[in-house]
């Protein structure tokens, strides 16, 4: 009778503590997520697996559960979990894709992945700087142009006079018109005045001593 009880709590303990490791929730590339793991015997070795090729990107030493893990631009990758205690129990995640983020964007890659290609610095230097903005000596040389033909001096000769005299006939047109106007203007000033406007010369006072104007009539 205790045998099989002794056997069920062991097959119960054994279960209850059998080591495994959970997806993360929503991984986003260049985000921090949490890995959980639980059971198994410390410590432990968490590997990060390309789900297609099975390649190790990445490994870590951890001891406690959670592990907080730094996501690199692995946007739209396959990727699990393989966890190992120290018992050598090894225990895989089920497959997940890391997300997108249009918001998050970082230049960090798996170990071993980054690109051995370096771009070299760029050299400024004077005589570069020069020779860029100065023709070279085997650039092709500009063709000089011709001189004016006689045609041409004809033409500038005929042309200049006549510039002139337009000019010339402008000033004049522009300063008769300024005469008249003036003259206008002072005639204007020197008209006599309208009938209604001019001043109204009240007659003499009469008077009945007064030998031209009698008193019934006028001498």
């Amino acid at each position: 009778m205790m045998i099989p009880l002794l056997l069920f709590l062991g097959a119960l303990t054994c279960k209850t503590y059998a080591l495994q490791v959970d997806v993360p929730f929503v991984p986003l590339a260049c985000l921090d997520t949490f890995i959980r793991f639980s059971g198994g015997t410390p410590s432990y070795t968490l590997k990060i697996l390309a789900a297609d090729t099975r390649k190790v990107l990445d490994s870590f030493v951890v001891t406690n559960s959670p592990y907080l893990w730094s996501i690199p631009n692995a946007a739209d990758r396959l990727l699990l979990f393989s966890i190992t205690d120290a018992l050598g129990v090894i225990a895989e995640s089920d497959v997940f894709i890391v997300q997108r983020d249009s918001h998050f964007d970082c230049e960090d890659t798996f170990p071993g992945e980054a690109s051995s290609v370096t771009q070299p610095p760029l050299q400024f230097s004077t005589t570069h700087i020069v020779n860029s903005i100065l023709p070279s000596a085997s650039s092709t040389p500009v063709a000089p142009q011709d001189p004016p033909s006689k045609k041409d001096w004809i033409l500038y000769l005929l042309i200049i006079p006549a510039v002139l005299l337009v000019i010339a006939a402008i000033l004049i047109v522009v300063r008769v018109v300024r005469k008249r106007k003036r003259a206008t203007q002072v005639q204007k000033e020197s008209w006599p005045l309208p009938y209604k406007h001019q001043p109204q010369i009240s007659p003499p006072p009469y008077h009945s001593s007064d030998e031209r104007y009698p008193q019934y009539g006028y001498n």
